[in-house]
């Protein structure tokens, strides 16, 4: 190779490195739905319980592969340092452990449904004042366990076509339409699709449930993850299932751009 030949080639390589390392600035993350960027490195403030979320905890971590949760939260302030959870002695039954709860938490009501959901929720007045927790799904069926923690964690999504619940993420759609149509901007698009195959189409299948609640279907997919988490590992070196919980709050805030005076949050845990 003749050296003016090899004196271009190595100019041009050059030129593509500062070409490259130049536009890394335009792959930066793009901005989520709420407007900001995500920053999974950096290290998260640790957030300091709510007595009952405290008493939630300690309950699931005394038993573990014996109950789940549904937990409608009301928004309370939190406290300065981490509240103290007393259940009684290790060996105290759930019926005794639910019972210290209750005392020490009256704000709410602690029910025990099927023998294996702890249902905790206010005792006055509500953590969900559009009763978005009792819009009714003509029909519902589980997703792949796989699926189970996006599905409740996406389940405030706009995208019907994506959710085992429809007819919430219809109902948010329209109130999210309706908010843009009066402040100007009548459009408003999905940011991508849900990741994996969790597409309802591609997996119904029996048993079908017609006509329950969001609050029910929240429940079923709790329960079912419990089930799972109690049978056989499908994999031999596979670490165990762990039971998904889930939680739902409403934070108030009128000028909050979803047409619903707040934000609603689903979560598992």
């Amino acid at each position: 190779m003749r050296l003016g030949t090899r004196s271009l080639l190595l100019t041009v390589k050059r030129t593509m490195l500062i070409a490259l390392f130049g536009c890394v600035g335009l792959f930066q993350p793009s901005p989520t739905m709420s407007g900001s960027t995500q920053a999974s490195a950096l290290p998260r403030a640790h957030v300091v319980s709510t007595p009952m979320d405290a008493a939630v905890d300690a309950l699931r971590a005394r038993f573990p592969d014996q109950i789940v949760v549904g937990f409608e939260e009301l928004w309370d302030a939190r406290q300065a340092t981490e509240p103290q959870v007393d259940l009684g002695p290790p060996d105290s039954s759930l019926k005794h452990a639910l019972g210290r709860i209750r005392r020490a938490n009256p704000r709410y009501n602690v029910d025990l449904l099927e023998g294996v959901l702890v249902h905790v929720y206010p005792a006055h007045g509500t953590a969900d004042p559009l009763s978005l927790l009792d819009i009714k799904l003509r029909e519902f069926f589980l997703p792949p366990y796989d699926c189970l923690p996006q599905q409740i964690n996406r389940m405030g999504s706009f995208s019907a076509g994506w959710s085992y619940t429809p007819e919430l993420s219809e109902y948010l759609s329209r109130k999210k339409l309706e908010w843009n149509q009066k402040h100007g901007s009548p459009t408003f698009g999905f940011v991508g699709d849900s990741p994996g195959d969790c597409q309802p189409s591609h997996h119904r299948h029996e048993p079908v449930y017609h006509n329950i609640t969001v609050r029910e279907a929240l429940n079923l997919l709790a329960i079912q993850s419990l089930q799972i988490a109690r049978g056989p590992a499908n994999e031999p070196h596979r670490a165990r299932s762990k039971p998904i919980s889930w939680k739902y709050r409403f934070r108030r805030d009128l000028g909050a751009d979803t047409g619903l005076g707040g934000v609603p949050v689903f979560q598992t845990f």
